[in-house]
């Protein structure tokens, strides 16, 4: 990342407001443009399984399969608390459009990339446990206990330790090297405010 480069642009930006774009280092446009492309991309997901399963819920209820009926409000629940939590962390993210000093937009961008850290480092309570503790209950609630319920459980579990480890992996070849690179930028910034 060229932060000098950066520095010298931001600085060099008008001084009443300092209206325009901060030129963000293209490693750090790219990260967020991933992390906005997946949770909008995962946010349309969730909330159309959400329509999927609130439809199915009331089916499956009057079809006096209340277990699986239940499992579907659970798993509408879990659509709808993704959904929300991809929210509130993308909108920690600062404005590039920003008046404030580049020291601060920088710490705000910090934070909302912690925020990222800790969010895909506890996928497995908030995501990946509730979905397949739902998608279990459904299936075995319509199929019953059988030798497919078994193989099905087998196979969500996968797919579910799969998604975990994609995330894990996510935090350490992407976002951590990012945060090494703010907390970098930050210490000289407040370094050359010493001076």
């Amino acid at each position: 990342m060229d932060w000098d480069n950066m520095r010298a642009e931001w600085q060099s930006r008008p001084e009443p407001g300092r209206g325009g774009d901060l030129p963000l280092p293209r490693e750090a446009r790219q990260l967020w443009r991933t992390i906005r492309r997946r949770d909008f991309v995962e946010t349309l997901v969730a909330l159309g399984l959400a329509l999927f399963f609130s439809v199915s819920a009331w089916l499956l209820w009057m079809g006096e399969l209340g277990i699986s009926a239940l499992f579907s409000v659970w798993l509408v629940v879990a659509c709808v608390v993704i959904a929300i939590r991809l929210r509130n962390a993308r909108r920690l993210f600062p404005e590039r459009a920003s008046d404030l000093p580049l020291l601060v937009f920088l710490r705000e961008e910090r934070r909302a990339l912690d925020r990222q850290r800790r969010l895909l480092g506890t996928v497995l309570w908030w995501y990946v446990g509730p979905i397949v503790i739902g998608v279990l209950g459904f299936f075995v609630g319509i199929r019953g206990l059988h030798w497919h319920s078994l193989v099905y459980t087998a196979v969500v579990l996968l797919a579910g330790f799969a998604v975990e480890r994609a995330n894990r992996l996510a935090v350490s070849n992407r976002i951590e090297p990012a945060l090494g690179a703010l907390d970098e930028q930050i210490r000289q910034l407040e370094e050359d405010n010493e001076e």
